[in-house]
């Protein structure tokens, strides 16, 4: 096995083990994972398809092909939803959306019937001939994914226009940035292999750039920068909330309170947080904490939104991780591990709060705990 093909299994291997971390390990479910799961599995068919090439029988390699050919009408619609899931407030799915993952059910069956019918594909990919209806494809494959580009590009771009209204849990630039990276991506990778198939199929010319192979690279890039933002920022691809956005909502528009009586309010809920430490009880409710303040469940909504720009669960987490900060570092803790702090600062499981003090500090639990190291007498995992 050769470079080239060790790249393309580590690419592959590792686009599976995403797929399988998204939707059987993260806890979570929610449904931006699903739709980008959608997407590492089409970067992962064209991938394995290019693998194939010299390590699996003939006859899986034309299933392989067929499915990379149809793969790529995953990718628009799946970039769409994840993105209007991540950066919208408040986006629902509904049963309809299920139609625009039609078209590649189609092309996948068709594709099928046209091989078992006249072999054309295999024969195609053995002496380059090409059918009229794969021009009519590649050409149909090139609007949809453009149009859904498109989409995905308007819903960075009106949010960048909406920033004054517009608040994100944590790393505001960072998180856009990625975005606009990740789109920018699968951009390249469609135009390269548009420019590809036209000068190969057409006009007889090479095409280095624009290869196979090279859009496998790309598709290893993009899978990669899922994995990066996974770790670094993981309230973005294991998020547990239905969107990274916190919006002004227009309807405190009408609320009672001014600025003048929630900075007010900000106050008393801060010296309660501080003097009871409500967060410690890991299933603390918005409607225990307004029941204890005395403040109305919504009108703590609006404060907390408005006032500390946090949703209540970002709101409460803060508390908890800067109560683990100080535990950490406590000599009389020093015997205690790392799990058996969180808990007792109020977090719920080992994976909630790996992942909830990484998106707030950017680095992992032990990693601050080596850091504040000189306070303790052993590290303990």
């Amino acid at each position: 096995m050769d470079f080239w093909n060790i790249l393309l299994v580590v690419g592959l291997a590792q686009g599976i083990y995403l797929i399988v971390s998204l939707l059987v390990f993260n806890k979570s479910n929610v449904l931006q994972n699903r739709y980008i799961s959608l997407l590492i599995f089409a970067a992962c068919a064209h991938i394995l398809f290019e693998l194939s090439n010299e390590l699996i029988s003939y006859p899986y390699r034309i299933i392989l092909r067929i499915l990379s050919i149809s793969s790529p009408l995953l990718i628009g619609p799946s970039l769409y939803f994840f993105f209007s899931h991540s950066l919208k407030e408040n986006y629902k799915s509904t049963r309809g959306h299920i139609y625009h993952f039609v078209p590649f059910f189609i092309l996948f069956a068709f594709l099928t019937l046209i091989e078992l019918a006249s072999n054309s594909i295999s024969a195609n990919n053995i002496n380059n001939s090409l059918p009229i209806y794969i021009p009519i494809i590649e050409l149909l494959k090139a609007v949809q994914l453009s149009a859904y580009l498109i989409l995905s590009y308007q819903i960075i771009n009106n949010l960048t226009k909406t920033k004054k209204l517009v608040k994100y849990q944590n790393n505001t630039k960072q998180i856009l940035w990625w975005f606009s990276t990740f789109l920018l991506l699968i951009i390249i990778a469609a135009v390269l292999s548009s420019v590809y198939f036209v000068s190969i199929k057409f006009l007889g010319l090479k095409a280095l750039v624009g290869s196979p192979k090279f859009i496998a690279l790309l598709l290893i890039a993009l899978i990669y920068s899922i994995a990066f933002m996974a770790v670094k920022y993981p309230m973005i691809v294991l998020s547990e909330a239905n969107s990274l956005v916190i919006k002004r909502s227009p309807r405190y528009k009408t609320s009672s309170l001014h600025k003048e009586k929630i900075d007010s309010l900000k106050q008393t809920i801060v010296e309660y947080m501080e003097r009871e430490s409500p967060f410690l009880n890991s299933e603390l409710k918005i409607e225990a904490l307004a029941k204890a303040v005395n403040i109305p469940t919504h009108h703590l909504s609006q404060i907390l939104n408005q006032g500390f720009e946090k949703s209540f669960q970002n709101f409460i987490n803060h508390y908890r991780v800067e109560e683990f900060k100080k535990r950490i570092i406590d000599p009389n803790d020093s015997h205690k591990t790392i799990l058996a702090i969180a808990l007792e600062s109020g977090f719920s499981s080992k994976s909630s709060f790996n992942r909830i003090f990484k998106s707030h500090t950017g680095i992992t639990p032990y990693e601050f705990k080596k850091l504040n190291a000189t306070n303790v007498s052993q590290i303990r995992k």
